[in-house]
């Protein structure tokens, strides 16, 4: 487990819970490393859970442990204030089942910890910096687990990012708008031969310089999700009817006012444009007719004239946009 920054990222929400570390937690895929951090940073309420048919149940005091598969959690819903996990999503044959699971058992937020998919990572792994396939694992597991569901079997190494995970959960709970944090951290693996790592800790300095300046290139990647909650727990087209969540038959003229409201907008954009394309000729045109008055004295200004009345008389051509790689998250999320 990266323990430096998972501290950090629980840390972030101890700060923005004053009762996160009495809440009840739910760790999966989890084991003595968790539960070591766990009682530093103070937590009264976790329930550890995995897979391992190698536990007895009593090695995670003072907390309970369950087994429980993290794709199929046996829980009830919002049976606990968060979820959280550290590196063990890429274990699941479903990832994103296993994000869900969590989702749906926490109240408050989920908390996951996992590695980027980036292009300095994808890099590192044609250079057999980082693994593809997780062997090491089941190597370090007596060949019998470690791997695919805790399997022998070694288990991809699943990377995500930020855009994937919000919309996943987006996706299950479209209900309110979620509240996203992401934070980043560079740590340097220790793999590959003699040469490759020689090379990683000579550079490790400029890694890290570069990581300041370009986060997402970063390989410990964390994200909490908070569920949507206050002026955030549902969406104006939607309200509570009882026990259920109902769509609003009333909001149906307010948002055909917005979609009008809209249409109105986007039909005055090209007029818009088209004015300022045609200040921007007659600014032209009229520099070009400056320049060749003040050079209707020279020998052949009947030549120049000429030429600048053609350039003059020429529409300027539009300048395509482009833009390069990705922005930020839309929306609510933020970055540490």
């Amino acid at each position: 487990m990266r323990t430096a920054f998972v501290e950090r990222v629980l840390r972030a929400v101890l700060a923005a819970d004053a009762n996160a570390a009495s809440a009840r937690w739910l760790a999966v895929c989890a084991g003595a490393p968790e539960r070591d951090l766990f009682v530093k940073l103070g937590f009264t309420d976790v329930t550890i859970s995995n897979l391992d048919v190698r536990l007895r149940g009593d090695e995670f005091a003072p907390y309970a442990w369950s087994a429980q598969n993290a794709q199929a959690l046996e829980f009830p819903d919002q049976a606990f204030d968060y979820a959280f996990v550290s590196d063990g999503l890429h274990h699941c044959s479903s990832p994103h089942r296993g994000l869900l699971e969590m989702y749906r058992v926490s109240r408050k937020a989920i908390v996951v910890v996992e590695s980027r998919d980036s292009a300095l990572v994808r890099l590192a792994e044609r250079w057999g910096l980082a693994e593809r396939f997780e062997i090491d694992a089941v190597i370090g597991n007596g060949f019998a687990f470690g791997g695919v569901n805790n399997s022998q079997i070694p288990n991809f190494v699943y990377r995500w990012t930020e855009r994937e995970l919000a919309k996943t959960v987006q996706a299950y709970d479209p209900s309110g708008a979620q509240e996203f944090r992401f934070f980043y951290a560079l740590n340097l693996p220790d793999r590959g031969n003699r040469v490759a790592r020689a090379l990683m800790r000579a550079g490790a300095p400029a890694l890290q310089a570069l990581a300041k300046l370009f986060r997402r290139q970063c390989n410990s990647f964390a994200m909490i999700a908070y569920r949507p909650s206050g002026a955030r727990s549902l969406w104006p087209w939607l309200a509570r009817d009882g026990g259920q969540i109902a769509f609003r038959r009333d909001s149906v003229s307010l948002l055909a006012k917005h979609d009008a409201r809209r249409s109105m907008m986007a039909a005055s954009r090209p007029a818009a444009a088209s004015r300022g394309r045609q200040r921007r000729f007659t600014r032209r045109r009229s520099s070009s007719i400056s320049a060749t008055a003040s050079c209707a004295s020279s020998p052949n200004a009947a030549a120049l004239v000429s030429a600048f009345g053609r350039l003059a008389c020429r529409p300027a051509s539009p300048t395509p946009r482009i833009r390069f790689g990705c922005g930020p998250v839309r929306g609510r999320g933020t970055t540490s």
